[in-house]
Formats: C-alpha cells, structure tokens, sequence
C-alpha cells in the first residue's frame, strides 16, 4: 500500500479555481482502480493552505492516478503555477502490524 500526504499552499488568487477543480476530481478519483482514500483538507484557521491524504494499493494504481488527474490539467510539472511555495510531498508505508 502506498500512502501520501501533501501539503499545499495555494496562491490565494488560485483558490477558488482550485476548489472548482477538486469537486468534479475527487469523486472521479475515489473511483480509480486502487485507489482506497483521497481525502482533500483545508487547514484549520487558513484559506490558502490544504493537505492531500492518499492510498495506493501500489505503483501501478499511483501511476495511473497521476494520468488521470493530469486530464483535469493538474500534474506536478504545473503545480507551481498554483502554489506560493512548493508542495511538501511525503510519501509513507502503511503500518498493517
């Protein structure tokens, strides 16, 4: 299982486009082919900052996400674009015990 977490913080201009975007992607997403959570947050007492939480079942699953929501024009080449830093991405295992 894969698991990523990203962290963004969105050019204030950019935000509500943004939020346009993800309400049409993020029920395409939870659709995906091993995908198992896509979860969009904003970050509390902030208009600007928000964290992704995602799970993979594995490579190809990701790979796959990253083609689809480059349909929507979203990739990790135009992120800056968007964003006023650039995005804190950590990528995680799944503890299963």
């Amino acid at each position: 299982m894969i698991c990523i977490t990203l962290k963004l913080t969105v050019k204030p201009e950019r935000v509500e486009g943004l939020l346009d975007t993800l309400r049409r992607l993020i029920p395409e997403v939870r659709k995906e082919p091993g995908n198992h959570a896509y979860f969009f947050h904003r970050v509390p007492g902030t208009d600007n900052e928000f964290v992704f939480y995602e799970q993979y079942a594995d490579e190809a699953a990701l790979l796959a996400h990253r083609e689809h929501i480059a349909r929507y024009g979203i990739d990790m080449n135009n992120l800056g674009e968007l964003l006023a830093p650039p995005p804190q991405r950590q990528l995680l295992e799944l503890f299963e015990g």
